[in-house]
């Protein structure tokens, strides 16, 4: 159900989704719009839901307050879902406002949790000639105006962990002439494969990881031994005690003997695991010298 009404723009509210999806104009722009506002005033109704939030015109909302226009046009939409709203508040954005690519991108990750994996049976699209279905890849390339080429360099740039995304978004910004797509499409793929790299290096690495997480449990060993003092040799138990922590130390080292060597070390490898090689060395040695005090 719609309703049109006035309503006073100190109870309206931005929807708090609009910032998450959607920047704020550059200087220029905004001091443009405002002109055009403060001439002829809000022509357009906004589109608020029953709680007062606005789907459908934020930058409207944020001029009227800045002009201190009291009182605006909307249309109070009951909406049937969360879904539907926030389907209606991306829509009107790109229609009204041409994202930046980087925006654009972040919608394809966010329209696929919104689209089904398959058109449900008997869906319509309105924009497409004939009413046919299409499949979810398609009806996001639709919703944005945009191409498969553009869908594929999307799915990319969302697999990148945020590091490199911002990485990619301050090239972007910093070459003097604005990459072409072909251009921005072969940094994607050039900072996915040191991604790929990257992972590779850290899967090399998994089996010294778990030395240094074995090594620890024999610290704990180590520490047990230690805190016992005098008393391990009293009696059978502390002799048991005694042997267990032997055994683990030499069943320990006997493996990593074998597994250390056999390792797929590059020098960017041990660059990375720097800090665990010291502490490694740094265990033996707390080994070394426990065996020796208590034992020797």
């Amino acid at each position: 159900m719609t309703i049109y009404k006035q309503i006073r723009t100190a109870q309206l509210k931005e929807h708090p989704q609009n910032k998450k999806y959607f920047g704020s104009m550059n200087k220029e722009e905004w001091a443009g719009f405002l002109e055009d506002i403060r001439a002829v005033g809000i022509t357009t109704p906004l589109t608020v839901n029953k709680q007062g939030y606005v789907v459908k015109g934020n930058m409207r909302l944020r001029a009227a307050k800045e002009l201190d226009i009291k009182t605006v046009p909307c249309f109070v939409v009951e909406y049937d879902t969360d879904e539907a709203e926030l389907m209606d508040l991306i829509r009107d954005n790109v229609m009204r406002r041409e994202p930046d690519i980087f925006t654009k991108m972040k919608l394809v990750e966010e329209l696929k949790k919104r689209y089904p994996k398959k058109s449900p049976p008997g869906v319509k699209i309105e924009t497409v000639q004939n009413e046919q279905e299409l499949p979810p890849r398609d009806l996001i390339k639709n919703f944005l105006n945009e191409n498969v080429h553009f869908m594929a360099m999307a799915n990319l740039f969302n697999a990148l962990p945020k590091d490199k995304q911002q990485e990619l978004k301050d090239w972007f910004y910093s070459q003097e002439k604005g990459p072409t797509k072909k251009e921005l499409d072969e940094k994607i793929r050039e900072l996915g494969d040191e991604k790929d790299k990257a992972d590779k290096e850290i899967k090399n690495l998994l089996p010294y990881k778990k030395a240094v997480t074995d090594l620890e449990k024999l610290k704990e060993k180590i520490a047990e031994l230690e805190t016992k003092e005098s008393e391990l040799f009293k009696d059978a138990e502390g002799v048991q005690q005694i042997l267990d922590a032997l055994v683990a130390g030499r069943d320990f080292f006997t493996k990593q003997c074998m597994v250390i060597p056999a390792l797929k070390i590059t020098t960017k490898s041990k660059e990375l695991m720097h800090d665990d090689i010291e502490a490694l060395v740094e265990l033996v040695e707390n080994w070394l010298a426990a065996i020796k005090q208590k034992l020797l």
